[in-house]
């Protein structure tokens, strides 16, 4: 039986702190570079405007939804969201009392389906389908083979939900694929 010091720079307890960290840090990267969290990018800049591209767009007015079908891209600061398709749900002023007075309507909650991927400067992501739910402050990856990769640390399974407000981050594995994390060691500084 091998045991491991309980100091907290070494041992089991610092897997834990980068464990941690990396999954914090994933976390960050998405909610941030996509939906303006001030964790990743500093203050909120009004000033990133998400830019969508698609090959069609159906807005509906009464369902107060907008789908961007094919070749969906997602821009916003460093972050690109990429997937066949979007719906993007809105919440309209009466819906939301907090809503600024110059905005009409605001996103409540949006689904990206079909071979999802998220690329910004520290991660990638896949999945099959990727939903943000403000009212949750979740942001849900679901699907076989889903996996979000920074640096040489991974997480894999069939669904990874991201807590925004706690930065937490909890793995599901499925009937054929177990949750599988990777986790490197920091490089050691040369002498």
């Amino acid at each position: 039986m091998k045991t491991f010091p309980s100091e907290p720079n070494s041992g089991p307890l610092k897997g834990r702190y980068r464990c941690a960290m990396v999954l914090g840090a994933i976390t960050a990267v998405i909610v941030g570079g996509v939906l303006g969290s001030q964790t990743a990018l500093g203050k909120n800049k009004k000033a990133d405007k998400i830019f969508i591209s698609a090959d069609k767009l159906i807005a509906d007015n009464n369902a107060q939804t907008a789908e961007f079908i094919g070749n969906v891209s997602l821009k916003r600061s460093n972050v690109v969201i990429m997937a066949g398709r979007l719906i993007v749900y809105f919440e309209s002023k009466t819906e939301n009392k907090k809503v600024e007075a110059d905005r009409k309507e605001m996103i409540k909650k949006f689904i990206a389906r079909d071979n999802v991927r998220i690329n910004s400067d520290q991660i990638v992501a896949r999945a099959q389908q990727a939903v943000y739910s403000r009212k949750d402050r979740t942001i849900i990856l679901s699907g076989p083979n889903t996996r979000v990769t920074k640096g040489n640390n991974s997480l894999a399974g069939t669904q990874i939900t991201l807590y925004i407000d706690t930065e937490d981050v909890q793995v599901a594995g499925g009937e054929k694929q177990r949750v599988e994390a990777v986790f490197s060691p920091p490089s050691e500084a040369a002498p």
